[in-house]
Protein backbone atom coordinates (compact mmCIF):
# COMPACT_ATOMS: atom_id res chain seq x y z
CA UNK A 1 0.00 0.00 0.00
CA UNK A 2 1.67 3.20 -1.17
CA UNK A 3 2.46 6.32 0.76
CA UNK A 4 -0.69 8.10 -0.33
CA UNK A 5 -2.31 5.87 2.25
CA UNK A 6 0.37 6.79 4.74
CA UNK A 7 -0.45 10.47 4.46
CA UNK A 8 -3.32 10.32 6.91
CA UNK A 9 -1.31 8.27 9.37
CA UNK A 10 1.42 10.75 9.92
CA UNK A 11 -1.05 13.41 10.81
CA UNK A 12 -2.14 11.35 13.79
CA UNK A 13 0.19 13.68 15.63
CA UNK A 14 -1.34 16.91 14.33
CA UNK A 15 -2.82 19.06 17.06
CA UNK A 16 -5.33 20.86 14.88
CA UNK A 17 -2.72 22.67 12.83
CA UNK A 18 0.13 21.46 10.70
CA UNK A 19 2.85 23.16 12.65
CA UNK A 20 3.28 24.11 16.27
CA UNK A 21 6.05 26.32 17.59
CA UNK A 22 9.03 24.51 18.98
CA UNK A 23 9.30 24.57 22.78
CA UNK A 24 12.54 25.02 24.65
CA UNK A 25 13.92 22.47 27.08
CA UNK A 26 11.73 22.74 30.16
CA UNK A 27 12.47 22.61 33.85
CA UNK A 28 10.98 19.33 35.13
CA UNK A 29 8.89 21.29 37.63
CA UNK A 30 7.22 23.30 34.89
CA UNK A 31 5.56 20.38 33.13
CA UNK A 32 2.98 18.13 34.74
CA UNK A 33 4.06 15.00 32.92
CA UNK A 34 1.77 12.73 34.92
CA UNK A 35 -1.29 14.76 33.97
CA UNK A 36 -0.23 14.78 30.32
CA UNK A 37 0.29 11.00 30.37
CA UNK A 38 -2.84 10.19 32.34
CA UNK A 39 -5.05 12.01 29.85
CA UNK A 40 -3.90 9.52 27.24
CA UNK A 41 -3.97 6.50 29.54
CA UNK A 42 -7.46 7.14 30.89
CA UNK A 43 -9.27 8.58 27.87
CA UNK A 44 -11.77 6.50 25.95
CA UNK A 45 -9.99 5.52 22.74
CA UNK A 46 -11.37 6.91 19.52
CA UNK A 47 -9.71 6.81 16.13
CA UNK A 48 -10.09 10.60 15.90
CA UNK A 49 -7.50 10.88 18.70
CA UNK A 50 -4.94 9.12 16.50
CA UNK A 51 -5.72 10.21 12.99
CA UNK A 52 -6.24 13.25 10.83
CA UNK A 53 -6.73 13.65 7.09
CA UNK A 54 -4.05 16.22 6.43
CA UNK A 55 -0.35 15.81 5.55
CA UNK A 56 2.50 13.69 6.94
CA UNK A 57 3.42 14.86 10.42
CA UNK A 58 6.45 14.31 12.62
CA UNK A 59 7.46 15.26 16.16
CA UNK A 60 10.71 17.22 16.01
CA UNK A 61 12.90 17.84 19.07
CA UNK A 62 15.55 20.54 18.61
CA UNK A 63 19.27 19.83 18.55
CA UNK A 64 20.06 22.35 21.29
CA UNK A 65 17.53 20.91 23.72
CA UNK A 66 18.51 17.29 23.07
CA UNK A 67 22.25 17.96 23.24
CA UNK A 68 21.78 19.92 26.44
CA UNK A 69 20.24 16.87 28.10
CA UNK A 70 22.91 14.56 26.70
CA UNK A 71 25.61 16.70 28.31
CA UNK A 72 24.25 15.95 31.77
CA UNK A 73 26.67 13.42 33.33
CA UNK A 74 23.75 11.68 35.03
CA UNK A 75 21.84 11.13 31.77
CA UNK A 76 21.22 7.40 31.42
CA UNK A 77 18.36 7.11 28.94
CA UNK A 78 15.37 8.76 27.33
CA UNK A 79 11.63 8.16 27.17
CA UNK A 80 9.19 9.05 24.43
CA UNK A 81 6.20 9.80 26.66
CA UNK A 82 2.68 9.57 25.22
CA UNK A 83 -0.09 11.96 26.21
CA UNK A 84 -2.97 14.03 24.92
CA UNK A 85 -2.97 17.68 23.89
CA UNK A 86 -6.25 19.18 22.73
CA UNK A 87 -7.69 15.70 22.38
CA UNK A 88 -4.93 14.42 20.07
CA UNK A 89 -2.09 11.99 20.69
CA UNK A 90 1.07 13.92 21.55
CA UNK A 91 4.59 13.17 22.78
CA UNK A 92 7.32 14.58 24.98
CA UNK A 93 10.96 13.54 25.17
CA UNK A 94 12.15 12.92 28.72
CA UNK A 95 15.73 12.36 29.92
CA UNK A 96 16.16 10.22 33.04
CA UNK A 97 18.82 9.01 35.47
CA UNK A 98 19.62 5.31 35.87
CA UNK A 99 16.96 5.09 38.61
CA UNK A 100 14.32 6.74 36.42
CA UNK A 101 14.47 10.17 38.08
CA UNK A 102 13.58 12.98 35.69
CA UNK A 103 16.40 15.19 34.39
CA UNK A 104 14.46 17.23 31.86
CA UNK A 105 11.60 17.25 29.36
CA UNK A 106 11.41 18.58 25.79
CA UNK A 107 8.22 19.51 23.97
CA UNK A 108 8.21 18.87 20.22
CA UNK A 109 7.56 21.02 17.23
CA UNK A 110 4.76 19.33 15.28
CA UNK A 111 5.70 19.56 11.62
CA UNK A 112 4.04 18.51 8.36
CA UNK A 113 5.66 18.25 4.96
CA UNK A 114 4.27 16.48 1.90
CA UNK A 115 7.84 15.82 0.72
CA UNK A 116 8.10 13.19 3.46
CA UNK A 117 5.83 10.95 1.44
CA UNK A 118 8.35 10.63 -1.42
CA UNK A 119 11.21 9.83 0.94
CA UNK A 120 9.24 7.24 2.91
CA UNK A 121 7.82 5.69 -0.26
CA UNK A 122 11.32 5.21 -1.66
CA UNK A 123 12.27 3.16 1.39
CA UNK A 124 10.13 0.24 0.24
CA UNK A 125 12.56 -0.75 -2.52
CA UNK A 126 15.66 1.11 -1.35
CA UNK A 127 19.17 -0.30 -1.80
CA UNK A 128 20.34 1.49 1.33
CA UNK A 129 21.70 -0.62 4.16
CA UNK A 130 22.07 1.07 7.53
CA UNK A 131 24.91 0.11 9.86
CA UNK A 132 26.41 1.27 13.14
CA UNK A 133 29.71 0.76 14.93
CA UNK A 134 27.88 1.05 18.26
CA UNK A 135 26.56 -2.34 19.34
CA UNK A 136 23.62 -0.92 21.27
CA UNK A 137 22.50 1.39 18.48
CA UNK A 138 23.02 -1.36 15.90
CA UNK A 139 20.47 -3.53 17.72
CA UNK A 140 17.78 -0.96 16.98
CA UNK A 141 18.55 -0.15 13.34
CA UNK A 142 15.47 -0.38 11.15
CA UNK A 143 16.38 -1.19 7.57
CA UNK A 144 14.54 0.75 4.82
CA UNK A 145 11.95 -1.82 3.76
CA UNK A 146 11.15 -2.62 7.38
CA UNK A 147 10.76 1.09 8.19
CA UNK A 148 8.32 1.45 5.31
CA UNK A 149 6.39 -1.55 6.58
CA UNK A 150 6.15 -0.22 10.13
CA UNK A 151 4.86 3.16 9.00
CA UNK A 152 2.49 1.87 6.36
CA UNK A 153 1.01 -0.79 8.64
CA UNK A 154 0.03 1.81 11.24
CA UNK A 155 -1.82 3.81 8.61
CA UNK A 156 -3.57 0.69 7.37
CA UNK A 157 -4.73 -0.21 10.86
CA UNK A 158 -6.09 3.29 11.38
CA UNK A 159 -7.97 3.12 8.11
CA UNK A 160 -9.44 -0.34 8.41
CA UNK A 161 -9.97 -1.24 12.06
CA UNK A 162 -12.33 -0.28 14.86
CA UNK A 163 -11.55 1.19 18.27
CA UNK A 164 -11.35 -2.22 19.94
CA UNK A 165 -8.64 -3.40 17.54
CA UNK A 166 -6.71 -0.15 17.93
CA UNK A 167 -6.87 -0.47 21.71
CA UNK A 168 -5.13 -3.84 21.41
CA UNK A 169 -2.41 -2.28 19.23
CA UNK A 170 -1.63 0.51 21.72
CA UNK A 171 -1.84 -1.70 24.83
CA UNK A 172 -0.07 -4.54 26.58
CA UNK A 173 -2.10 -6.79 28.89
CA UNK A 174 -5.02 -4.36 28.65
CA UNK A 175 -2.89 -1.43 29.86
CA UNK A 176 -2.26 1.37 27.40
CA UNK A 177 1.37 2.13 26.51
CA UNK A 178 2.63 5.03 28.64
CA UNK A 179 6.09 5.59 27.19
CA UNK A 180 8.91 4.00 25.22
CA UNK A 181 12.31 3.54 26.88
CA UNK A 182 15.13 4.72 24.66
CA UNK A 183 18.84 3.99 25.07
CA UNK A 184 21.02 7.08 25.28
CA UNK A 185 23.33 5.61 22.64
CA UNK A 186 20.61 5.84 19.98
CA UNK A 187 20.02 9.51 20.71
CA UNK A 188 23.76 10.16 20.69
CA UNK A 189 24.16 8.47 17.33
CA UNK A 190 21.34 10.44 15.70
CA UNK A 191 22.67 13.74 17.05
CA UNK A 192 26.07 12.92 15.51
CA UNK A 193 24.65 12.71 11.96
CA UNK A 194 26.15 15.24 9.58
CA UNK A 195 23.77 18.20 9.35
CA UNK A 196 21.68 17.09 12.36
CA UNK A 197 19.17 19.68 13.54
CA UNK A 198 16.12 17.75 14.80
CA UNK A 199 15.49 14.45 16.54
CA UNK A 200 12.38 13.14 14.74
CA UNK A 201 9.84 10.70 16.18
CA UNK A 202 7.26 8.90 14.04
CA UNK A 203 4.98 5.99 14.92
CA UNK A 204 4.49 2.58 13.36
CA UNK A 205 3.50 -0.98 14.15
CA UNK A 206 6.15 -3.63 14.81
CA UNK A 207 5.99 -7.31 13.76
CA UNK A 208 4.26 -8.15 17.04
CA UNK A 209 1.37 -5.93 16.00
CA UNK A 210 2.08 -3.26 18.61
CA UNK A 211 2.61 0.49 18.46
CA UNK A 212 6.29 1.44 18.37
CA UNK A 213 8.48 4.46 17.75
CA UNK A 214 10.41 5.09 14.54
CA UNK A 215 13.21 7.61 14.91
CA UNK A 216 15.21 9.62 12.39
CA UNK A 217 17.49 12.62 12.25
CA UNK A 218 16.44 15.68 10.25
CA UNK A 219 18.49 18.62 8.98
CA UNK A 220 17.86 22.35 9.23
CA UNK A 221 15.49 22.15 6.25
CA UNK A 222 13.53 19.43 8.09
CA UNK A 223 14.61 16.80 5.58
CA UNK A 224 15.26 13.25 6.76
CA UNK A 225 18.99 12.50 6.95
CA UNK A 226 19.78 9.35 4.96
CA UNK A 227 23.16 8.17 3.66
CA UNK A 228 24.00 8.86 0.04
CA UNK A 229 24.35 5.84 -2.20
CA UNK A 230 27.21 6.21 -4.68
CA UNK A 231 26.95 3.61 -7.41
CA UNK A 232 28.60 0.32 -6.47
CA UNK A 233 28.96 1.08 -2.77
CA UNK A 234 27.36 -0.24 0.40
CA UNK A 235 26.80 2.91 2.46
CA UNK A 236 27.47 3.12 6.16
CA UNK A 237 27.74 6.88 6.27
CA UNK A 238 25.76 9.38 8.27
CA UNK A 239 22.04 8.73 8.47
CA UNK A 240 19.87 5.80 9.53
CA UNK A 241 16.44 4.89 10.92
CA UNK A 242 15.84 3.24 14.28
CA UNK A 243 12.97 1.60 16.05
CA UNK A 244 12.45 0.88 19.69
CA UNK A 245 10.62 -2.03 21.22
CA UNK A 246 10.77 -1.49 24.98
CA UNK A 247 7.44 0.09 25.87
CA UNK A 248 6.05 0.67 29.35
CA UNK A 249 4.25 -1.57 30.01
CA UNK A 250 5.93 -4.01 30.24
CA UNK A 251 9.48 -2.64 30.59
CA UNK A 252 8.73 0.11 33.11
CA UNK A 253 11.47 1.44 35.38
Amino acid sequence: MKINLILSFFVLFSLGSCQREEMKNENPNNINLSEFNNKWKDAGLDVSMLKSKQKITSYLFSDKAVLNLLRNPEAYGFRVVLGLTNGKLDTKLQCVKRNGVNLGIINPMVYCDRSFNDVINELENSNLEFSSSNNIAAMHLLQPAAAYGYLNRWNTELSENDNETLLEIVSYDNERIRYFNLKKEIVQEITAFEGFKYFGVFFGINPSGKLTTVMMGLNKDKKIILPSLPQGTNPNSSGAIYDFSQPCPSTCD
